[in-house]
């Protein structure tokens, strides 16, 4: 696997910032059924403030693949599309700790039906500082 990402980190002000990401990764694989390229960019949202840290990403890639699968008569090419969110709150917890929640919603469609995927998470997490 070969992968280039170049990333760049945006102030905006003292306390928000944007932090955009592009992503190339070459998949060569013995099958070539499973071997792939994906290109991808994302964008993150960041809130640094005295009560709460919050960050806000979305992404995007798309994933080539270089032969038809043997089964499906296809490539598996995809597209998918995704959002997350992150807040901490350090007055939850005593100390250096945080709390907080998270959220995850990703959709990947693929030329083949059987592999389309859906995810969507939620956390509640702690975080300590130090």
């Amino acid at each position: 696997m070969r992968q280039v990402r170049v990333a760049y980190h945006i102030r905006l002000s003292e306390r928000h910032g944007l932090a955009p990401r592009a992503t190339l990764q070459i998949q060569d694989r013995d099958g070539e059924a499973v071997a792939h390229d994906l290109a991808g960019f994302e964008i993150a949202y960041v809130y640094a403030g005295e009560k709460a840290t919050v960050t806000a990403t979305a992404w995007a890639e798309s994933t080539r693949y270089d032969k038809e699968h043997p089964i499906y008569g296809e490539a598996a090419d995809a597209d998918g599309i995704g959002v997350s969110f992150i807040a901490l709150f350090p007055s939850w917890l005593p100390g250096k700790w945080n709390a907080g929640f998270t959220g995850t919603a990703y959709e990947e469609s693929s030329d083949i039906d059987f592999f389309d995927a859906s995810v969507m998470s939620f956390a509640l997490v702690s975080a300590r500082r130090w």
